[in-house]
């Protein structure tokens, strides 16, 4: 089976399941979660009252309504501060790079193990994305079914050098930087990139490969940044 074969199994496995699990999951858990808040209050009427009063008048938030001209506007903007970034950037080569021929090269990724999987993923903070099947702390929750279905994806990219199209598919969304800020002024937000969580497992899988070539040949460059004994402070003191 292909590799796009594999994830789009995966996916639909995981939606036909919580068609029929996430409905009864999420009125038990409504259920649960005002009966908690009913035992505690018992005595305190007002409490009960306002909850009774949100459950039967719930309070619409207001938001923005998504259109195809403001997601352009947005995508124009942050192109432009894109390219004015660029635009002031030097491009003389830095001499300090040094020009490195490896004795040994790199022309594979190895496969993991379920134990290397299991072990990447649970150090992985949960993140949320439009494009996640199942919600990253779910998704977490149940490793231990989907651990094969999810090591079979893993070890078919790395050996094919291939990453499934869903994988590079980020949604952007633009966030407030800082409440109180003009949120009609695209300055006063920030683009977030949110690829699926599943994807970050392989990013993850890569760089400990990537990073171990480079530090058992000594090729990393020293003055990389981003690494715990270089800060991109230092890094701009070169």
């Amino acid at each position: 089976m292909g590799l796009e074969e594999l994830v789009d199994q995966f996916n639909s496995s995981c939606l036909e399941i919580l068609d029929v699990v996430a409905p009864v999951k999420v009125k038990l858990a409504r259920s649960n979660y005002f009966s908690d808040i009913i035992s505690r209050n018992c005595n305190n009427s007002r409490v009960l009252f306002s909850t009774i009063n949100a459950v039967l008048h719930p309070t619409a938030t207001p938001s923005f309504t998504p259109s195809a001209k403001m997601c352009e506007e947005f995508l124009n903007f942050f192109i432009g501060k894109v390219d004015g970034i660029r635009s002031q950037i030097s491009s003389v080569v830095n001499d300090c790079i040094a020009h490195v021929d490896p004795t040994n090269q790199l022309t594979c990724f190895m496969p993991v193990s379920l134990q290397q999987l299991n072990d990447i993923t649970a150090h992985m903070k949960p993140t949320r994305s439009p494009g996640d099947v199942l919600p990253s702390s779910l998704f977490k929750k149940v490793l231990d079914s989907i651990g094969p279905s999810i090591l079979s994806i893993m070890n078919t990219s790395l050996s094919s050098g291939v990453v499934p199209v869903s994988f590079k598919h980020a949604i952007i969304q633009p966030l407030l930087k800082r409440n109180g800020l003009d949120p009609f002024d695209m300055s006063s937000f920030r683009p977030i990139s949110k690829l699926p969580f599943i994807s970050k497992i392989l990013e993850k899988i890569v760089h400990a490969q990537l990073n171990d070539f480079l530090m058992r040949n000594n090729i990393a460059d020293r003055f990389q940044s981003a690494r715990s004994e270089l800060s991109c402070q230092t890094f701009n003191g070169h």
